[in-house]
C-alpha cells in the first residue's frame, strides 16, 4: 500500500511525546511507499527544529530545578503542574 503523509504525520513519528505517536507509527509501519512533497518536508525540517529546541531548553530547565538547591519534593504526577505553570508556548515563564 501507499500513502502521502502530511507535516503532522511525519513531526508526530519523530516525538514519541507527540499524542498522535501511535497512529503515526502506524502509518510508517504498515504502508509499503510513503510519499510526501516537498512543501511537506520543508515544513516538517522547520517545525522538527523549533521542537528540537524547545524540548533540549525544557530539559535543561527541568534538570536545573531538580538540583538538591533547588528541589521541592516533586513527584512524577506534579510534571505536568510543573509545566503549566513554568511554561508557555515553549518559553520559561520568568
Amino acid at each position: 500500500m501507499n500513502s502521502f503523509v502530511d507535516t503532522n504525520v511525519s513531526i508526530s513519528y519523530m516525538f514519541s511525546i507527540d499524542p498522535l505517536n501511535n497512529k503515526s507509527m502506524v502509518v510508517f509501519r504498515e504502508y509499503n511507499n510513503i510519499y510526501w512533497s516537498k512543501l511537506v518536508k520543508s515544513e516538517c525540517n522547520t517545525v522538527f527544529k523549533s521542537k528540537r529546541k524547545i524540548l533540549v531548553k525544557f530539559y535543561k530547565d527541568l534538570a536545573n530545578d531538580l538540583k538538591p538547591e533547588n528541589f521541592h519534593n516533586f513527584e512524577f504526577s506534579d510534571l505536568e503542574k510543573y509545566v503549566m505553570r513554568n511554561y508557555s508556548n515553549g518559553k520559561k515563564r520568568d
